[in-house]
Parts: structure tokens; sequence; C-alpha cells
């Protein structure tokens, strides 16, 4: 175990503070607000407070000229929300765009009823019905992420409805957002910081869907010798196939979205130990999917990174490879905002404005 010890610690850019590169993120945001002429004029915006590269948000909303962009912060394991709105502020502040930033420290402050535009980011959510009873009616909610990955205990959705606040994805494959793409040097870069060089090396991938394609045709670009373990809709695998996979693997990359049952342990086709029996050198790069971290290293398994998120969460996500990602999945969220908000302020009604913008190759209706 000691010789894990190094990759069992959160990598350093998932624990600082600040953004690496400042100019080059102002030019990548700048990028993204005319590309996807995202234009926020007249609107306010309700956002996360937040430290490293989540702090740009609220300049985004900003640049693109937001009325006002308030912002609230929360502990977490990655800052105080003291640190998360200093480092929000002085990002602001540096790039010339404070003008439109206040601070909301209650969530039952009044001026939440001033907001066009509600982000389902970390220091907003939950987004429950007492936060949803406190927006005006013609308010909207853009995930910043695609719709299939809605989740119930971030956002009040039947209260939402209830209120005809209009909840809407964003679709990640589009051409000025292209997140998805990012889903392969995610995975390569655990990799490389857990010493395994990809080049000739054996990869074993678990998952479904989308990510997993992502994550396969890249690893495959690199060279990389993969074995693909497929999770069915019932979140299911084949045992023998994951053993012959792990036989002589290097690592094995979990990356399952679309389902929250347990990939390892006394309910699913293997456990924690059985993989390690089968090969206690592999490395186990977590994404996202269900896996106890906990249980692997108690197996003796090497396990990146120190922290796995919960079953529908990303331990990783495709801002831990640089900017560009995140500024573009945020400004497409934000453009899905402004869509939403402009059609409402249109008095288009909220079945009218929910049909009409289904159609739309970046809004996609939450089901």
């Amino acid at each position: 175990m000691v010789a894990y010890a190094r990759v069992d610690l959160d990598p350093p850019c998932l624990r600082r503070k600040w953004i690496l590169n400042n100019q080059r993120c102002r030019r990548l945001v700048d990028e993204a607000i005319k590309d996807l002429s995202l234009d926020l004029t007249g609107l306010t915006v309700l956002t996360e407070a937040a430290t490293g590269l989540f702090a740009m948000t609220a300049s985004v909303a900003s640049l693109a000229g937001a009325k006002q962009v308030m912002v609230m912060g929360k502990d977490s394991r990655f800052g105080s929300a003291k640190e998360a709105t200093d480092a929000t502020l002085d990002l602001a502040r540096e790039w010339g765009c404070i003008r439109a930033l206040s601070v909301v420290e209650n969530r039952s402050d009044p001026v939440l009823s001033e907001a066009d535009i509600v982000t389902n980011l970390a220091g907003v959510r939950p987004i429950d019905a007492e936060l949803i009873g406190r927006l005006k009616s013609t308010a909207v909610i853009p995930l910043m992420f695609e719709a299939w990955e809605y989740r119930p205990e971030d956002i009040d959705l039947n209260a939402a409805r209830a209120r005809q606040l209009m909840v809407m994805g964003t679709n990640e494959d589009h051409p000025e957002v292209d997140v998805l793409s990012y889903l392969g040097p995610l995975a390569c870069k655990l990799f490389l910081e857990a010493s395994i060089e990809l080049y000739g090396s054996r990869i074993a991938v678990l998952g479904s869907g989308v990510f997993l394609d992502k994550a396969v045709t890249y690893l495959k670009q690199a060279n990389a010798e993969v074995a693909v373990i497929e999770v069915d809709k019932g979140g299911s695998y084949s045992a023998d196939v994951m053993r012959e996979s792990l036989k002589n693997a290097d690592g094995l990359l979990v990356v399952e979205h679309h389902n929250k049952s347990a990939l390892l342990g006394a309910d699913a086709p293997l456990s924690e130990r059985e993989i390690s029996e089968i090969n206690q050198g592999l490395v186990v790069a977590h994404i996202t999917g269900n896996l106890n971290r906990e249980n692997l290293v108690s197996a003796g398994m090497c396990s990146v990174p120190g922290h796995f998120a919960p079953p529908g969460y990303m331990s990783v996500t495709t801002a831990y490879v640089g900017p560009k990602p995140l500024i573009r999945l945020h400004a497409g969220g934000l453009k899905v905002g402004e869509i939403m908000a402009r059609a409402r302020q249109k008095e288009l009604s909220f079945t009218a404005a929910v049909q009409r913008l289904s159609e739309h190759e970046l809004c996609q209706e939450v089901f």
C-alpha cells in the first residue's frame, strides 16, 4: 500500500483554489460568448460562487451583459463559502466585470425573486420547493448538463412545473459546446497521474452509453489495448468478461453514468476482493458509477482520484482536463437560460415555450 500513497490523494488541481493562466481563460470565455452569441442583456442571473475554474461562471454571465449576477456560495470539500465568494469576486474584479456581481448570503433573501435565470450549480443547489417558491413565475432553470442527467435531489421538478418554471438541459454534443469529447482526455489524465503510460497499456472500461463510447474511442487513439465491459440496462455485466478483461490489465476505467446499481460488491457480479485477487496491480480510475472507494482500498487496490462521487455524479468533471470544456458547458447552459428567458419575456405560455424550445438544437426537454 505504501507505493500507492501518492495516487490515493486528490490531484493538486482538484485542491487548487485559484485559476492557472487567467489570461488564456479570459480569451476562452470571450470566444465562447461570441461563438454561442450569448447575450444576457437585461437579464438577472443567479449562479454559484465557487473556487478554482468554477469561479468563472459568474464572470461569464457578467461579460455576456447580464444586468445583475447574484452569487451564492456554500462550504464544500473544495473550500468554504467565504473562500468561494472571495475567489469569484476576485476573478470578476481582475477581469473588469465585477459591476454586475452581488452576493446572496441567505436562501430566503427576497432579492431572489429578481432572478430570470437560475443555474443548477452546486452553490445554488438544492433548488427545492422553498427556493422555487421565492422565484418569479417567468424564472427559468437551465441544467449545466444534458436532460437525461437530471437528478431529483438537485431540483424539485414537480415544484417547478407546478409554478410553470421552465427547466431544460444543455446539448453537450452541440458543436459550440462539445464537452463530451473531453471524456477521453479526462480518462487519460487520471491514468497518466497514476503512472499508467496508456501507450501500449491494457485498459478495461466498465460502463455504457456515450461516456463509454467516447472514452473507448480516445483510449484506442492513444494506442492503448482496450477491453470493453458493457453495463446493461439493469445495471449488470458479465462477470466472465470482467474476469478475462482484468487478468493482464494495467487499469480499469469506470464510466457508468446511466445506472445507479452497485458495480462491485455483494449485490454486483463481482466484489472488490475478487478483482483484487484477479489482478493485484490494477489501477482503478473512477469518473462516474456506483463504486465504493473504501472497499477498494481495503482490498488493497490502487484507485484514483482520492474521492469517489456518489452515483449520478462525476468524481472529476471535464474541467479536470482544463478550462475550455467547463467554459463551453457553462456558457452553453447560460445560453439555454437566455433562450428560455427570452421566450417567457415574449409572454409565451409555459406549454408553448417548452414545445417550441424542445426543438432547439441546444435545448433539451426534461422528462
